[in-house]
């Protein structure tokens, strides 16, 4: 995989989205790469069969290289990062490869786990030993898991909060600490996690323990980094194109997902479901594509939010998850998720099923605007929205014939914000407060005059207009028709 696209890339006549494409690939090939040399690595431990290659090596350089293949991540999540490296800048004598991936895996742990505050990576050489700590301010580990922290597959009761990896980096960090006749110790609490480690660097120890020792140093680095940006600024947004909001913490897949469907949407981008609620509450997005797993928030507990809330009850969400087992599909679905696809997914289905539940939106559209009066005959779709659609009915009711009754006052009565209840009916009505408000008034109005003989101006005034003039050109606005041939 790897051959092809580096060909392909230094390539001069590349698009700009081609080459983002490619990029994407080759680094996560070098991801898939690094997975699998560690669980070879893992196996050859067990099997005792596992070697060092003891050969010099700039460690000061080597060190700058690991560490600043993190930079962008630690940009993209806003976290603080700072390296200390008291390392005299020469030749000492360790396993490059070993070395590298367990820098690697602390620091891919540290960033894994911290949303907020700092990374520090500090490194010195003490009594011939390599003394190294990464230093987070993440969620911690709690006492009950810190003795199984570097167990195969353990992944903590903090699980929810990463989608990435598999549990095998720390088993494989201590083993590989092990092999080098080093130490490693962990302090953890929930201000955040310190990993201490304190490898031999000398070439005599070595040679002493009977390693072979190469004369050369032709490792070259395998750092993966990634400049995949998280978020889309909202003026890049555009009027016209439905939008939707992509909930994901993987900057790859948001850049795969945005390439899908920015043709045709408008697109926002959320690295976390904390991030996503604070976005869907304030552009009430036409449809939600989301990630299972994500730090802070997971995507269920943003499901549930979202359905919960009056505000945004109404709106589309797809959920999308590596987790197949049947019991993750249920639970979102019990928490209200429209419809779910486990990753790999097919891109041509995904777009189907967006394209389905924002036409079937627009379906409900046209049917509350071919309706009469207040009885909505609630869709299935908006069961979801019960709440909001009976106390929707019983302030329009309550307000009906009240002429000074304003959108600031009707936002007041629904508990929401004026700007809060434009987004919600301008998504579920495609109607602004003010509108809703008179259309309400002339269907119950077309209703009176079908049911009885009343002048127009005693229906104009009945349902809150002040002048029977206005009256009129509203109602024919509407219906096509003046009042007085509508009732005949």
């Amino acid at each position: 995989i790897q051959g092809p696209i580096r060909q392909l890339l230094k390539k001069d006549n590349l698009s700009p989205e081609v080459k983002e494409q490619l990029q994407m690939v080759n680094r996560n090939s070098i991801r898939l790469n690094r997975l699998v040399n560690n669980v070879n690595a893992l196996s050859k431990i067990e099997a005792g069969k596992a070697q060092l290659s003891i050969r010099p090596s700039n460690l000061l350089l080597h060190l700058k290289q690991v560490t600043n293949s993190f930079l962008p991540l630690a940009s993209s999540k806003s976290i603080n990062f700072e390296s200390d490296l008291n390392i005299p800048d020469e030749q000492y004598f360790y396993d490059p490869e070993h070395v590298e991936t367990i820098v690697y895996n602390l620091l891919s742990n540290a960033f894994k786990f911290t949303n907020q505050g700092s990374v520090n990576l500090h490194a010195q050489i003490s009594d011939h030993q390599l003394i190294i700590n990464v230093i987070d301010t993440g969620i911690g580990i709690k006492q009950e898991n810190q003795e199984k922290i570097f167990d195969r597959y353990e992944r903590g009761s903090n699980e929810r909060l990463t989608s990435d990896g598999l549990g095998l980096g720390l088993a494989l960090t201590d083993e590989l600490v092990k092999l080098h006749h080093g130490n490693i110790k962990l302090d953890s609490s929930e201000e955040g996690t310190t990993f201490i480690i304190s490898l031999p660097i000398e070439k005599e120890y070595y040679s002493q323990k009977g390693y072979k020792i190469f004369q050369e140093n032709n490792v070259e680095p395998m750092i993966v980094s990634s400049n995949a940006k998280m978020t889309k600024p909202a003026e890049q947004l555009h009027p016209d194109e439905p939008l939707i909001l992509l909930v994901e913490d993987n900057p790859d897949m948001c850049i795969y997902l945005d390439n899908v469907f920015k043709e045709d949407y408008r697109i926002l981008v959320a690295e976390n479901g904390q991030l996503g609620w604070e976005l869907a509450e304030r552009y009430i997005p036409d449809l939600i594509i989301s990630d299972l797993m994500m730090p802070i928030m997971d995507g269920n507990e943003f499901l549930k939010k979202i359905k919960e809330d009056s505000k945004t009850s109404h709106i589309p969400f797809i959920m999308l998850t590596a987790n197949h087992l049947e019991e993750a599909k249920l639970a979102s679905l019990k928490y209200g998720a429209d419809d779910f696809m486990t990753k790999p997914f097919s891109e041509s289905e995904l777009q189907i099923k967006v394209q389905n539940q924002i036409k079937t939106r627009a379906q409900l559209l046209e049917k509350y605007h071919s309706g009469n009066g207040l009885d909505l005959h609630l869709d299935p779709l908006l069961k979801a929205d019960q709440e909001f659609w009976n106390r929707l009915e019983e302030v329009i009711k309550a307000n009906l014939s009240n002429v000074d009754f304003t959108s600031e006052e009707f936002a007041k009565s629904m508990l929401m914000s004026r700007m809060q209840l434009h987004r919600k009916l301008k998504a579920i009505t495609n109607m602004s407060a003010t509108s809703f408000i008179r259309t309400q008034r002339l269907k119950v109005a077309a209703k009176m005059m079908r049911e009885n003989r009343l002048s127009v101006s005693e229906v104009a005034y009945s349902v809150g207009f002040s002048s029977p003039f206005y009256f009129s050109k509203c109602f024919k606005e509407m219906y096509h028709q003046a009042p007085k041939e509508y009732s005949r």
